[in-house]
């Protein structure tokens, strides 16, 4: 009786974790919010900042002097699926043109060095939160 009590407790434990996903029908059939283990980019957070210099300060350069906007925080959750690749990108707060959102996504779609989040020290599908503020000067 002890035993089905722990058996029934744990099963309730590992289905309440899958409460904190949604589900999709594109690559991952489950996407978590919170994981065990959180998506890590190469180089964690210095590899985060070489790729806002490098690959997105000149996409929002060319934005500014396109669209007179001058982009100085960025809030964006990316999707990383469980082989490491960027799966979607949503702007949270930007303050940007609709063409321009669509260069840095095309940018962040292509984006390479991502360890996939981990639940159960099995790689799935998660999101990942990325606040950034640009210094211009």
């Amino acid at each position: 009786m002890k035993g089905q009590i722990i058996i029934l407790t744990l099963l309730g434990f590992v289905t309440g974790l899958s409460l904190n996903a949604q589900s999709v029908n594109n690559q991952c059939d489950t996407i978590f919010d919170f994981v065990e283990t959180m998506p890590k980019y190469e180089d964690d957070v210095k590899g985060l900042m070489d790729f806002v210099i490098s690959d997105l300060s000149p996409i929002l350069s060319a934005c500014y002097k396109r669209d007179s906007i001058l982009t100085s925080s960025i809030s964006l959750t990316l999707t990383i699926d469980s082989q490491g690749k960027v799966i979607d990108v949503e702007f949270q707060r930007i303050q940007a043109s609709e063409e321009c959102k669509k260069e840095l996504r095309q940018k962040l779609f292509s984006m390479t060095g991502w360890i996939s989040g981990k639940q159960n020290e099995i790689p799935i599908c998660s999101k990942y939160a990325w606040p950034m503020n640009i210094n211009w000067k």
